[in-house]
């Protein structure tokens, strides 16, 4: 008996009947599962003697649920969130003692995003797989521009891992100022301090030579007015000759 499977009869076109070998139609609604001549059958009348059936759970790797999954019969697969297919593969047999013929690393591999980025470094504790948010470092002199980066589906990061630590005065989105800006505004802020000292002790100086000025003026027509009177009368005190001495020294301190 030749082992062509019947795949149009609606039966045995799903799962293959759910025979291990053979799907034979035997009626309209009806099929026949058949084994290789001198091999007996189940009791269930499905598994032909010595066949196995390999699990349909297998690690990373989905296995066509419309597959049997029974000995020598291959499967096509697919490959769970987070991990590859292995292209040169799209089939796997099941052997004889009910395992796969392929290790499931080998057909589907996780998915990792690159373990660099310029001018800084990725956390350690970062599995780097995918939908992973990692956070990292940026070196001396260098800000971050954002605090974390998200591992793709397509094995990539989020933002482009060349622009992710600035060179100085950057602003992080969403964690504040970074260094340099901090360092650059409290310098402009000691400068503004300095400038508003420095006017105040300039209007300071301003106001007092003003005043030092009106105050000599004042002295010298107190000390001329000394004068005339005392060429207009005959007599001369000591104190009006001592208040004459006051002024002109007085009027040298100024």
């Amino acid at each position: 008996m030749t082992e062509t499977r019947i795949s149009e009869h609606a039966l045995c076109k799903t799962n293959n009947g759910q025979c291990s070998k053979l799907c034979l139609p035997s009626g309209q609604n009806t099929r026949t599962c058949q084994c290789r001549e001198g091999i007996s059958i189940s009791s269930d009348g499905k598994i032909c003697k010595g066949d196995n059936q390999c699990p349909d759970i297998y690690d990373n790797v989905d296995i066509d649920n419309q597959c049997t999954r029974y000995t020598d019969v291959s499967c096509t697969y697919e490959c769970k969130p987070g991990f590859m297919k292995n292209p040169s593969v799209t089939e796997i047999k099941c052997l004889p003692h009910g395992s796969w013929e392929m290790e499931s690393d080998s057909l589907c591999t996780r998915i990792v995003c690159p373990n660099t980025i310029t001018n800084g470094n990725l956390s350690s504790i970062c599995n780097r797989f995918t939908g992973t948010k990692c956070s990292f470092t940026c070196g001396e002199g260098y800000d971050k521009v954002l605090t974390t980066l998200e591992c793709l589906a397509n094995g990539q990061w989020s933002e482009d891992t060349t622009s992710v630590c600035m060179l100085g005065n950057t602003e992080p989105t969403d964690e504040g100022l970074g260094t340099g800006a901090i360092i650059g505004l409290a310098c402009g802020g000691i400068v503004l301090v300095v400038i508003a000292v420095a006017a105040i002790v300039t209007c300071q100086l301003q106001r007092m030579r003003k005043d030092s000025q009106k105050m000599k003026e004042e002295l010298q027509v107190a000390y001329q007015s000394q004068r005339d009177y005392n060429s207009s009368t005959s007599g001369y005190s000591y104190t009006t000759e001592t208040t004459a001495a006051e002024m002109k020294y007085t009027m040298k301190l100024l």
